[in-house]
């Protein structure tokens, strides 16, 4: 890619507001762990204390290409060493607003060291806006166990895998997941879909790239339940992602 202005911010938003198209409206950064970003509806206000409910999504994302977060660390240097919270919304407001004042330069992003608080600017400071919070390392890390302790199990996972034009049509609302095995007995049930919401937008960013884009379910199985729980994984040239929702089990029939 050519590293200019235009390709380093079609990166830029690619890679934060329409990864998910906004639908995970919060992006936590771990200074500590370069290239790792999660996305999530689950505020880290609640993770100290987490209960999931069967709405919460947690996607943990890592960006595999050097080249693209080298460009996203060079339109915004600050990324590197913070732990925060970041509300995608508002930051992708800000960044549009802020070019609008000044072209062709990205806004800076700083931290509010009196009140924690991450405000995007232009350079001349004509335009301001907060667009998210430091936060601890020890919230932080909840957000990375909630997702590891699920892919702990590895190849204990039952897997299928689904193309990109698969799990998104204009009246599909779920993957029909057929011929798993459960207790002896052969099951099947129907994982709801949301673009953007429990998988990596189609949409927005698959569709934006151009790919011909893979995911793989990976199905824990109760046996004595006759349940299950999902997570999606997606992998391309630029990033890693998984995606769970931790609160939510989908009930298997009999084939």
């Amino acid at each position: 890619m050519e590293n200019n202005f235009k390709t380093r911010l079609n990166v830029v938003k690619l890679v934060t507001s329409a990864l998910f198209a906004r639908k995970q409206p919060f992006m936590i950064i771990n200074g500590n762990e370069p290239g790792v970003f999660y996305y999530t509806n689950v505020e880290v206000t609640r993770v100290a204390l987490y209960r999931p409910t069967i709405d919460d999504v947690i996607s943990k994302v890592k960006i595999v290409s050097e080249e693209v977060l080298s460009m996203l660390y060079e339109a915004y240097p600050t990324l590197k060493s913070i732990v925060a919270q970041i509300n995608l919304v508002k930051f992708s407001t800000a960044v549009n607003k802020c070019l609008k004042d000044e072209k062709e330069k990205f806004p800076e992003l700083t931290v509010n060291k009196d009140t924690s608080e991450l405000v995007m600017s232009t350079t001349n400071g004509s335009v301001s806006f907060v667009v998210g919070s430091l936060i601890s390392d020890h919230d932080v890390l909840y957000y990375g166990e909630i997702v590891e302790k699920f892919n702990a199990f590895g190849n204990k996972l039952v897997k299928r895998e689904f193309k990109g034009v698969q799990v998104m049509g204009d009246d599909k609302l779920s993957l029909e997941i057929t011929d798993v095995e459960c207790d002896k007995d052969k099951v099947e049930f129907g994982f709801p879909i949301k673009d953007g919401v429990n998988l990596v937008s189609v949409k927005e960013y698959v569709n934006k790239r151009k790919l011909d884009a893979m995911y793989s379910v990976g199905m824990l199985i109760n046996d004595l339940a006759r349940t299950a729980k999902v997570v999606v994984n997606y992998a391309d040239d630029w990033i890693n992602a998984s995606t769970m929702m931790p609160g939510s089990l989908w009930f298997l029939s009999r084939i």
